[in-house]
């Protein structure tokens, strides 16, 4: 709210709604704006009755994104609740600090496999944890492996790149579709020939996924891919081609 260039008079109005979302909305944007004393209006959701309400307040801390915010998410990492610590490494991928790095070290050492695939992607902005990442891409859960070498293709690590080749043939297919999809965002060496191979695949949700990730990562080839895949024999890969050939056209 704050972020789309309301004058603060008009964004401080929400303030008064019965709606907590909508009050959390306000006072981050507030606190973007370098409105500090609205930060505590976030906070108090943190420790809402409603789960989604705090999950809320944690999204929101992460948009704010700044070192008054980013404190108060590091401190989740030791709640009671997996789903507390969860989101909160969710709302710090891309932000972490070196000091958050001894909590995050033990992170992707516990048994819950979705924290351990979160704090995997929370270090991938800190090239110093390169180390405790390599470890991770043979973990047992494909998830947590993907989220690991995700994590290492944007430090610009070459490292566990073999797992994204891996991954497309892995037995469960919303592994496949993952993996196929970051493909978009990941430069990794054969790239085009991995796609390829996921645009193979027989189940629909690979093959899509694989279609939306030609399109993110766009040039040349992308195109050429994405006309061919006009003809596919499937009504959404057809589509999901169309409108990705649209939007690299604009």
């Amino acid at each position: 709210m704050g972020d789309e260039g309301g004058t603060g008079d008009e964004v401080r109005e929400f303030l008064k709604s019965y709606d907590v979302p909508m009050r959390m909305a306000a006072s981050s944007g507030l606190v973007k704006r370098g409105e500090g004393k609205y930060l505590e209006e976030v906070l108090d959701a943190l420790t809402h009755p409603i789960p989604d309400r705090r999950y809320q307040a944690i999204g929101y801390l992460g948009r704010i994104g700044t070192e008054v915010a980013l404190p108060h998410l590091s401190k989740l990492f030791d709640h009671a609740e997996p789903e507390m610590v969860y989101y909160s490494l969710k709302a710090i991928e891309g932000k972490a600090t070196p000091d958050m790095l001894p909590k995050l070290r033990k992170l992707i050492l516990v048994e819950n496999a979705s924290i351990r695939q979160a704090a995997a992607l929370a270090m991938s902005n800190l090239p110093e944890a390169e180390e405790d990442l390599i470890p991770l891409c043979a973990d047992q859960d494909g998830m947590v492996k993907l989220s690991a070498a995700v994590a290492l293709n944007r430090m610009g690590s070459d490292s566990c790149q073999i797992v994204f080749e891996e991954l497309l043939k892995h037995p469960d297919y919303s592994v496949r579709s993952s993996a196929a999809r970051v493909l978009g965002e990941s430069k990794v060496p054969d790239r085009v020939l991995l796609l390829k191979m996921a645009l193979d695949d027989k189940h629909s949700r690979v093959r899509t996924a694989a279609v939306r990730a030609v399109g993110m990562m766009g040039g040349p080839e992308a195109f050429q891919i994405l006309v061919e895949l006009l003809q596919d024999s499937l009504q959404v890969v057809r589509t999901y081609a169309a409108g990705n050939l649209i939007h690299l056209l604009n």
